[in-house]
């Protein structure tokens, strides 16, 4: 893969995960399925805006008005991690008004990026052990036009 290829693809990743951010709980569980949903959604969140966001300006994928939008996901997300207990991201259905401002804040971002026509389809294939339980979890999410 070329390193615009594999900016775009990084790209695609964000808006993925921007999308499975806005989505209600149970929508958000069935994209991580057996992962843990809070953790793996923040960290694709830090992995493809946080540590990308400089090379998206550079490609220009993203401009100074989306970063804005998406650096309020960062502060949010980071001042949720030194601040939240452990149940705040285990019990995610528990404390839905505060994942819902997170929600809505990742539409925002898609609006502002002008990615809003965009959604996912996934799908989970399993490897099973001889008891039934899944050993490995391989996740296939799709950007799909609505």
């Amino acid at each position: 893969m070329t390193d615009p290829e594999n900016l775009k693809w990084q790209f695609d990743e964000l808006l993925k995960t921007l999308i499975i951010m806005s989505l209600p709980f149970e929508l958000q569980r069935n994209a991580y399925d057996e992962g843990a949903t809070a953790d793996e959604m923040l960290e694709d969140f830090h992995s493809y805006y946080t540590l990308k966001k400089n090379r998206y300006r550079e490609g220009k994928l993203i401009d100074e008005r989306s970063i804005l939008v998406l650096d309020k996901i960062e502060r949010l997300t980071d001042t949720w991690s030194q601040e939240k207990e452990q149940e705040f991201w285990f019990e995610m259905d528990q404390y839905e008004n505060e994942w819902n401002v997170l929600r809505e804040m990742a539409k925002g971002a898609m609006i502002t990026l002008k990615k809003e026509h965009l959604n996912i389809e996934v799908k989970h294939d399993n490897e099973l052990n001889e008891k039934g339980d899944i050993v490995v979890q391989r996740t296939h999410t799709i950007l799909k036009a609505r």
